[in-house]
Parts: structure tokens; C-alpha cells; sequence
């Protein structure tokens, strides 16, 4: 089956990666889905699980997954069925030994750590400070390490230099 080649130019977008390859659920969802198009239901049969979809949708907010509509015999309900995006990466990239470090820190950081840090970029959003540059300066964090955790983060956007909420609780 050819897919394509995903192309990380950037450091921070290793996070996303680096997180579904650590989950052994999202692991094997994605390495079943490698060998061609599945429903929803038949991926929990061949898994045997009912945790589908949340392995479906890290998938899909990470640009790995492909869906389309199969269709149906007469009588039945279409069914969405997925598939990988890629088959391939391609690293072109060149950093710090230090910043690699904050991204893999990022990527296997506890749940509870990472949403303190989410909480605090929300607060310099609200603070009107928006821009990388100025949270990287007066928080004292590395501008690789915050990119990094907004490719984490599902209540964060970048938008160029400019750091958007998504959604707010």
C-alpha cells in the first residue's frame, strides 16, 4: 500500500508522534491501520477493546488518519472506514541537545505537569500577551519548548507567532 511521507521540519512537531508511539494502544491501532481501510467497529474486533475512539481521534488531531465513506450493500448503513496517512517520515532537522531534551520532556510529561503548563500559557493569553516571543521572555520558558506544548495541548493553537486558545473550560 503507498502512502506518503511525512515531512518534520520543525522540532516541536516530533510531539505528536512521539506520544502515539509511546501509547501502546495508539500503537497498535495505528500499525493495524498501516495494512489498510477499517470501520470503527472492525478495529475494536480485531484489538478486542471498546477504546477505539479515543485512539481514532489522537490520530486524526495528528494528521495521521484518513477516513472515507464505504459503501454500502442495499439496506445497510454507510460506514466510515479509516486508514494512515503516512507510511513514512522524513526528519530534516538539525537542534540543541537542549531543546530535543524539552521535547521529549514535553511529549512523556504526566498529564497533571503538562496541564499546569497549559494553565499558565491560558493565563498570558488572558494577560494579552499572545505572541511566543513575549511568553518566552517573561516566563522564562525556550520558545521550542512552549511550540511544543501547544502541539500537546488541545486547548492551544499557533497561529504564526501568535499562541490562540481553542477552547476554554
Amino acid at each position: 500500500m503507498t502512502k506518503r511521507v511525512r515531512i518534520i521540519n520543525d522540532l516541536p512537531d516530533l510531539v505528536p508522534l512521539l506520544q502515539i508511539f509511546a501509547s501502546k494502544r495508539e500503537k497498535q491501532v495505528f500499525d493495524l491501520l498501516t495494512s489498510g481501510w477499517y470501520t470503527e467497529d472492525e478495529l475494536k474486533a480485531k484489538l478486542g477493546s471498546e477504546e477505539i475512539s479515543n485512539s481514532l481521534d489522537i490520530l486524526r488531531e495528528s494528521g495521521l488518519l484518513e477516513n472515507k465513506w464505504r459503501i454500502p450493500t442495499a439496506g445497510t448503513t454507510p460506514l466510515i472506514e479509516y486508514t494512515t496517512s503516512y507510511s513514512k517520515v522524513r526528519l530534516n532537522l538539525q537542534c540543541e541537545m537542549e531543546d530535543l531534551g524539552d521535547i521529549i520532556a514535553i511529549s512523556f510529561m504526566e498529564e497533571d505537569e503538562f496541564n499546569q503548563i497549559v494553565d499558565e500559557l491560558i493565563r498570558c493569553i488572558h494577560e494579552g500577551k499572545d505572541s511566543i516571543t513575549n511568553i518566552s521572555i517573561s516566563e522564562g520558558i525556550s520558545p521550542v519548548l512552549l511550540k511544543a506544548a501547544v502541539k500537546r495541548s488541545s486547548k492551544l493553537l499557533l497561529k504564526g507567532q501568535k499562541l490562540e486558545l481553542i477552547s476554554e473550560d
